[in-house]
């Protein structure tokens, strides 16, 4: 067995020109294919190889298909084991064991090969002479129909899956000596000036480099939480009030909910007001009057905040703080109806 190197492998690409099958090469020559490949991948980074990589469906045998490969099908044995004048299924069980009987019997039966004589408690041959084909199908796992390989799967006697290999050819750098190439610029190297006469392993700018594209996204815990309850929620009646406006009056925000406008949570360094567009144009007038008159005097057993209301202040826009704003705008929609409906 030739060791595997890469001093190797760029010999067999020069005695043959092409390797075409990889695992071929490394099943004559008794080579680890992983280990092959990587040797492979360090040549073809030095342009000295180029590979090029081929998945094929792959068969092979399981333990119980190898199992009938060497000792035959359960079947063939459960033939074999009875004798010309018949035997009972005791001492079947006894000689080739509950499952292979079992296994064997019924195949036996469905292919008309024995038979049960009810009268004498034996089973009997039906045939003089049978071919355990079985067996024989799985000497050549390439060529089997369509239909066998769904049966030796349904048997569990194969497994079929795939299988990669490369062909591998020379590069445009192909050469028997191996050359080392610098992976970086050192320092060292600009003082002296070597820099001018080294091989600089060449920068990879289409593998890696963006990172590994993400497979999918997924919700954060809170937000499933989130999204469960809506949904719980919707599927009673309710409702889902607008939300997205992002920029509110202080009207709506502060004023609608009996907040004064001299409140800390009404400066600056507590909330972002806009410059533009710096103050609202929209508020309803009666609703409005009402908001001041609670505010400056009170009503309904309340006596108010005893200040001088400001509508001015009211008008100036902030990105709203809470969504409650959008509650009592709410509120006054539904205030609104000339028939009160309830709503959820």
């Amino acid at each position: 067995m030739t060791q595997l190197s890469p001093e190797t492998v760029l010999k067999l690409v020069q005695e043959h020109g092409t390797i075409n099958n990889s695992r071929d090469l490394c099943n004559a020559e008794g080579w680890d294919h992983e280990q092959f490949v990587g040797v492979v991948k360090s040549l073809v980074s030095k342009n000295m190889l180029v590979e090029k990589k081929h998945t094929v469906e792959a068969r092979t045998l399981t333990k119980e298909g190898k199992n009938v490969k060497e000792n035959g099908s359960p079947e063939s044995n459960v033939y074999n084991a009875v004798s010309a004048e018949g035997t009972s299924k005791a001492d079947l069980e006894k000689t080739l064991g509950k499952s292979v009987l079992n296994i064997g019997f019924s195949y036996c039966m469905k292919n008309k090969w024995l038979a049960f004589d009810k009268s004498s408690g034996l089973v009997k041959r039906k045939t003089d002479q049978i071919t355990d084909t079985l067996a024989q199908d799985l000497i050549d796992l390439n060529n089997l129909p369509k239909d066998k390989i769904t049966l030796f799967k349904k048997r569990k006697l194969i497994e079929v899956g795939n299988v990669s290999y490369f062909t591998v050819e020379k590069g445009p750098d192909f050469c028997l000596e191996i050359k080392t190439f610098a992976a970086e610029l050192t320092a060292d190297m600009i003082t002296s000036g070597s820099w001018k006469n080294e091989n600089f392993k060449p920068l990879n700018l289409k593998q890696g480099v963006m990172g590994i594209p993400p497979n999918g996204g997924h919700l954060h815990t809170l937000l499933k939480n989130r999204t469960m309850m809506k949904e719980i929620f919707l599927e009673m009646g309710f409702e889902e009030m607008p939300t997205n406006n992002y920029v509110e009056s202080s009207f709506w925000n502060f004023d609608a909910l009996f907040q004064p406008q001299q409140h800390p949570a009404r400066d600056a360094h507590d909330t972002f007001f806009l410059q533009d567009p710096a103050r609202a144009k929209d508020l309803p007038a009666d609703y409005v009057q009402r908001v001041k008159t609670m505010h400056e005097s009170g009503g309904s057993g309340s006596i108010g905040w005893r200040y001088n209301w400001s509508e001015d202040e009211a008008r100036k826009n902030l990105l709203r703080t809470h969504t409650t704003a959008v509650s009592a705008r709410m509120l006054y929609q539904l205030a609104q109806q000339k028939e009160f409906t309830p709503k959820k």
